[in-house]
């Protein structure tokens, strides 16, 4: 057993998480709040046009480090936020963090890192900034999406001053953060 306790009373959840997959949670009290919301959204929501703009939102606050200020995606985007607070306030927001948990545990081969990204059951290792080129070369339609002409791969990959190779490694617990 893991427990997971929050280190903020602001956002008021202390998790005994006892079942199967136990639960580590390395970025502190708001990855597991925010984990648990964004499950909740993914299925109150099952559309990619109705939970993808939330989580967006949620995920630009966390990257300007305003994770504190996720529930005003709820306005910014006219959402009604009562069956998302029912559903991480509650015990079936628990059961669908387990789920996912339980699906990154069961990766193969394991996460060794965060982010993880796979494409066709094949992780991209630290070449993750490209995951485009990878799910445009695994596409098997007729119709070539338009981020996957040449022109537009050509363009995205001479994108300047980004960091390169940003991962946590899982087995250190603590965010090391690498260029």
């Amino acid at each position: 057993m893991i427990h997971v306790k929050t280190e903020s009373d602001d956002i008021g959840r202390t998790d005994d998480i006892t079942k199967p997959p136990n639960a580590i949670i390395i970025h502190g009290p708001y990855e597991c709040l925010l984990n648990t919301v964004e499950a909740c959204a993914i299925n109150i929501w099952p559309e990619l046009n109705r939970y993808f703009p939330f989580i967006y939102c949620v995920e630009t606050l966390v990257y300007e480090h305003k994770q504190h200020e996720w529930e005003s995606c709820f306005d910014k985007l006219g959402l009604d936020p009562k069956p998302i607070d029912q559903c991480y306030n509650g015990e079936y927001g628990k059961e669908l963090e387990l789920q996912y948990a339980a699906e990154t545990n069961a990766l193969q081969p394991p996460h060794k890192y965060v982010p993880w990204v796979v494409v066709d059951g094949e992780p991209l290792y630290e070449d993750y900034e490209n995951f485009l080129s990878y799910v445009c070369n695994a596409y098997k339609g007729t119709d070539t999406p338009q981020s996957c002409t040449k022109t537009y791969l050509n363009a995205v990959s001479k994108g300047e001053g980004k960091y390169k190779h940003l991962v946590c490694y899982m087995e250190r617990m603590i965010p090391t953060w690498e260029k």
